[in-house]
C-alpha cells in the first residue's frame, strides 16, 4: 500500500535553526557514534561541539532515526560530524527521569509522557514531531469486539501507565461507554515483547495487548487475533506518537547541536517516506530478529504517517485533564520551542 506522507517543511533558519520529537519499562542502554569522520578531527578548535545524548524508545520510528544518522551521517555542525550518544529506554517515564537527571539531552517519547513531565515543571519542551505508527489493542476472544466487551477478570497489558497505548485504550473506553474505572484496574504494566510473546502463547495469561509495530503488526498473524480499539479510532490519523522533545538547557546553552539533531531527524523522515524498504534494509542489519518483509510492511502501512509538526496533542491534554491525570491543559506556545511556533502545530 502506498505510504500517507505529511510533507516536511523547511522549518529551520540558520541562525535559531530548531526543531525535534519523542514513550515501557525503566532499563536503559546506551552506546554512541562518531558520524563520519574521527573524533579527533571534530574536537580541534576553539568551537569544538560536545557529545549529543539521545534517548530512544523500542518502536520503529526512533529506531530508524538512529540507524540512518549513523548510517549516513546525518548530524553534522558546519560540515562537521558530531558525536551522538544513544539511550536506550523501555518506556516514557524512565525517559522522563533520564531527562529531570540530566542524563539526556533530547529523547524521543508520546504526547502523555511528555505533558505528565511538563505538569509537573520538568525544564522540557517539544523540538519536532517525528510522526505515527497505529497504536492498537488486540484480543483474541472472539467476543471482545471492543473496551466494553473485556471480562471483568482479564488482564490488559499496557508498555506503562500514562502511556500512549493506555491513553488510547481510555479514550476508546470512555468513547463506547465501557466502564473507564474497571478497565484502569484491569491494567498491568508490562514490556511489550514480554506482552507479545504472551497473547500470542499458547496459554495466554493477558486477555488485551495495548502496543505498537513490530508487536501489534506480528501479533496479528496469530489466528483469532483482532483489533478491539485504536489510536486513530481515539484521535483521528494526527497523534503525538512520537516526539522529539529536549531539556531547556540544551536549546539554550548548545543551540548548534540542538540544531543539527533536529535537521538530521527532517533528513531522515523524509528518507523514511521516500524510501521504506531502504530503511527497513538498515533496521534488520541492525536487529537480525526484525524481518525484512514486516518491518517494510510497517513503514509503509496507510496508518503510519512521517511529521515533523506535532498534531493532535492539545486534543491528548484536553482528554488528560479531563481524567485528572494532568491539573491543567498548557498553552501550546509554552510547551514548543521556537522553531515549532507558527507551524501549524496543534
Amino acid at each position: 500500500m502506498a505510504l500517507r506522507v505529511l510533507k516536511l517543511p523547511m522549518m529551520l533558519s540558520l541562525s535559531l535553526c530548531l526543531v525535534a520529537a519523542g514513550c515501557g519499562s525503566s532499563d536503559t542502554s546506551s552506546g554512541s557514534s562518531q558520524s563520519g569522520a574521527a573524533a579527533s578531527e571534530n574536537q580541534a578548535g576553539d568551537s569544538q561541539e560536545q557529545t549529543i545524548t539521545v534517548g530512544l524508545q523500542i518502536n520503529i520510528i526512533s529506531q530508524a532515526f538512529r540507524v540512518l544518522a549513523d548510517h549516513d551521517n546525518l548530524v553534522k555542525i558546519d560540515g562537521r560530524d558530531v558525536n551522538v550518544k544513544w539511550v536506550q529506554t523501555t518506556s516514557g517515564p524512565a525517559l522522563n527521569s533520564a531527562l529531570v537527571s540530566g542524563n539526556l539531552d533530547a529523547g524521543f517519547m508520546a504526547g502523555p509522557p511528555f505533558l505528565i513531565a511538563f505538569n509537573k515543571n520538568v525544564p522540557v519542551r517539544v523540538a519536532s514531531d517525528a510522526g505515527v505508527v497505529p497504536i492498537l489493542c488486540l484480543s483474541r476472544d472472539p467476543k471482545v469486539k471492543s473496551p466494553a466487551d473485556i471480562p471483568r477478570d482479564a488482564k490488559i497489558a499496557v508498555p506503562a501507565p500514562g502511556s500512549f497505548q493506555d491513553l488510547t485504550l481510555q479514550k476508546v473506553s470512555k468513547d463506547t461507554g465501557a466502564d473507564l474505572d474497571q478497565i484502569k484496574k484491569q491494567e498491568v504494566a508490562m514490556p511489550q515483547d514480554v506482552a507479545f510473546g504472551d497473547i500470542t502463547g499458547k496459554s495466554p495469561s493477558i486477555g488485551v495487548f495495548c502496543g505498537a509495530p513490530p508487536y501489534t503488526s506480528r501479533a496479528l498473524k496469530t489466528q483469532g487475533m483482532h483489533v478491539i480499539a485504536s489510536a486513530s479510532q481515539a484521535y483521528g490519523k494526527k497523534y503525538p506518537f512520537q516526539m522529539l522533545v529536549a531539556r531547556n538547557e540544551f536549546y539554550s546553552k548548545q543551540p548548534k547541536e540542538y540544531a543539527a539533531l533536529v535537521t538530521a531527524l527532517r533528513k531522515a523522515l523524509s528518507i523514511m517516506a521516500s524510501d521504506p524498504k531502504r530503511v527497513a534494509t538498515l533496521l534488520v542489519k541492525d536487529n537480525p530478529k526484525l524481518e525484512l518483509e514486516q518491518t517494510t510492511s510497517d513503514l509503509q502501512d496507510p496508518d503510519t504517517h512521517f511529521s515533523d509538526v506535532p498534531g493532535g496533542l492539545m486534543e491528548v491534554a484536553n482528554f488528560m485533564e479531563s481524567q485528572g491525570i494532568i491539573s491543567k491543559v498548557p498553552n501550546l506556545s509554552d510547551i514548543l520551542f521556537p522553531n515549532l511556533q507558527d507551524t501549524g502545530a496543534n
